[in-house]
């Protein structure tokens, strides 16, 4: 009896082997190195991941301390290696071919990355000091930020800032409030620009899509979530929003952009930058926006258009256009006068020929 399990035993884990073998045989690996752009060093404990054509991930593995790496199991086929670590960009590989049975070779060289813990800011006390050492919390969206995320208009990259309540209200028009409940048509929140007001004075109210700076003009926007009327006067105990543009002594050349989607969007931009002398500059930015807005028939503006037509068959009551359409050129000097201090010559206009903007008395068309 004790024979026969025994030769039970012996059989089950030759069946074992056996299938894993032909498993193996089915399979292949990927081996390779990881290291730095430009060096022989090599980067320990790199994530690497194998994805399919479809996105899905295969199969993954850490590099060692000599930076080489080894992932198994892998079908037949060809994919992409990926090596990942904190303070690298990570780096891909398309086209790697496995063969059943075979060994396939991917190099991959990381690019150092800087990452940015403490960020400048200027909003909080209106003077440059770090991020931690200001008196109010700030959110700072960074140059790559912004670079990396497409954006109709500003408020779009606000979404992803916690003590920021961001409302959509149609294509381009949008509600900000950093501090207490968002409303319709507020103006709670101080908005700025190169520490310009943003707002509409006449309104009081924040159409930041108005505001004429282009997506690709913007260096980067600080976001106060605390009082500040200390320091911007009375109407600021709901934060500060500020919009910083690039300057011409700093950025110069000529970007032009053409973005399109759903709901027949369409939006062209472009930004050209001089130096006219060593420590003067100029720019000059531009764009166009259109689009069908979301259609939405009131019954209360249905019926006071019935009643309406029945006196004048030209009225305009209850007429509502819902096709969006705007303009802005925006234009600025920069004249450093000396190595702590410049003069900014700046002017903008920014035109909604046609549009639908809620207000607390309901929704108005807007046009020009």
């Amino acid at each position: 009896m004790k024979c026969r399990f025994v030769r039970h035993l012996l059989a089950a884990c030759a069946l074992v082997l056996l299938s894993g073998g032909a498993l193996a045989a089915q399979t292949g690996t990927i081996t390779g190195s990881v290291r730095i752009e430009g060096t022989e060093s090599p980067v320990p404990n790199a994530v690497i991941q194998v994805i399919s054509a479809t996105g899905s991930r295969v199969g993954s593995s850490l590099t060692n301390q000599s930076g080489r790496f080894l992932v198994t199991n892998i079908p037949a086929g060809s994919f992409s290696v990926t090596a990942s670590m904190t303070g690298y960009e990570t780096a891909r590989v398309d086209g790697v071919s496995v063969s059943a049975g075979q060994a396939a070779t991917a190099n991959l060289a990381l690019v150092t990355r800087a990452i940015d813990l403490d960020p400048v800011v200027v909003s909080a006390s209106r003077r440059q000091e770090r991020a931690l050492d200001a008196p109010a919390r700030v959110e700072v969206v960074s140059p790559r930020q912004i670079e990396e995320r497409p954006a109709v208009q500003p408020v779009d990259h606000l979404r992803s800032i916690s003590g920021v309540d961001v409302v959509q209200q149609g294509l381009q028009s949008t509600n900000v409030v950093a501090r207490g409940f968002n409303n319709i048509f507020s103006g709670a929140l101080l908005a700025l620009t190169d520490h310009r007001i943003a707002a509409i004075p006449s309104l009081r109210v924040n159409a930041l899509y108005m505001v004429p700076a282009t997506n690709e003009d913007i260096e980067r926007i600080e976001v106060v979530l605390g009082p500040g009327s200390a320091l911007y006067g009375p109407n600021t105990a709901n934060g500060v929003l500020h919009m910083f543009t690039r300057s011409p002594l700093t950025y110069q050349g000529t970007t032009v952009t053409a973005t399109g989607g759903d709901r027949s969007v369409m939006q062209t931009t472009f930004r050209t930058a001089h130096l006219v002398g060593e420590n003067l500059g100029l720019k000059v930015s531009g764009q166009y926006f259109q689009g069908d807005e979301w259609e939405f028939t009131d019954p209360v503006e249905a019926s006071a258009r019935t009643n309406a037509l029945i006196r004048d068959s030209n009225t305009r009551i209850g007429l509502r256009d819902f096709d969006t359409q705007r303009w802005a050129v925006d234009g600025r000097v920069d004249w450093r006068v000396a190595s702590d201090a410049s003069a900014i010559l700046s002017a903008g206009r920014s035109t909604t020929a046609r549009g639908v903007e809620l207000t607390g008395l309901g929704a108005a068309q807007v046009r020009d």
